[in-house]
């Protein structure tokens, strides 16, 4: 017999041996599945109030003669980069891996978050297309959890709270811009109606406006400007949510 022969021969016991372990570890493992199934969140219609922390990685506006301009605060002065928002939401959930969503943000930067005397605030409105993440954990909420990774894209107006003190008078006049991004996000249900929503999200904007310009000892030299801002945001929201079954 030869020396191959002799090794396969040697060998195949000991497959056989692990095989029978392995095999009773997967009928056990069904076994456990078919005791403890994982709960699949339901079709859902649900609404959501948010709360959030934005840091503003950039932030610039653009004016007619091609220079631009800054928030005047140091790069890494607090006080500057981080803003509040509001957020109010609608999901719904009809099939298991996907989901599409519709919402609502108020973006408000600290108050020493000026561009060139002009404090910049932002309202969008966003579709939220949502794919939903494989879930493993065992340890489930009562009415379910849910994670998913979401491409929110819309439009965006820019608006003025705080104006340029100075002899002229100005009227900043939003126009519909582009504002997108992308979030990662988890919902966990704790009743049948009531769960807590946790998300991450990075938002970039692409703002117009209109500045119209009025001396206020000459109206009649009055001068009208196209400008354009960019935000680059990172958000941090926390929010709750109110569920209905379909």
């Amino acid at each position: 017999m030869s020396a191959a022969r002799r090794m396969r021969l040697a060998v195949i016991p000991w497959l056989v041996a692990l095989a029978v372990p392995a095999g009773s570890m997967a009928q056990e493992e069904g076994r456990q599945e078919a005791r403890d199934p994982q709960p699949a969140m339901p079709p859902r219609l649900g609404l959501h109030v948010e709360n959030a922390l934005g840091l503003f990685l950039a932030n610039s506006t653009r004016w007619p003669d091609g220079s631009r301009a800054s928030p005047s605060c140091a790069p890494l002065d607090d006080a500057c980069n981080f803003s509040v928002a509001l957020g109010l939401g609608m999901d719904w959930l009809p099939l298991r891996h996907f989901g599409l969503g519709l919402r609502g943000r108020w973006v408000h930067p600290r108050s020493s978050a000026t561009i060139l005397g002009r404090h910049l605030e932002v309202v969008e409105v966003l579709a939220v297309p949502q794919l939903h993440l494989p879930w493993k954990w065992r340890r489930f909420p009562p009415a379910g959890a849910r994670s998913y990774l979401a491409v929110p894209i819309g439009v965006a107006w820019s608006f003025l709270s705080r104006r340029w003190t100075r002899a002229v008078k100005e009227d900043w006049n939003g126009r519909p811009g582009l504002s997108t991004g992308v979030a990662l996000g988890l919902e966990m249900y704790w009743s049948r109606r009531w769960g807590t929503l946790v998300e991450l999200a990075y938002q970039v904007r692409f703002l117009r406006a209109t500045l119209i310009s009025t001396p206020v000892d000459e109206p009649q030299a009055q001068v009208g400007q196209q400008i354009t801002t960019t935000h680059h945001q990172i958000l941090f929201s926390v929010g709750l949510l109110l569920g209905f079954y379909r």
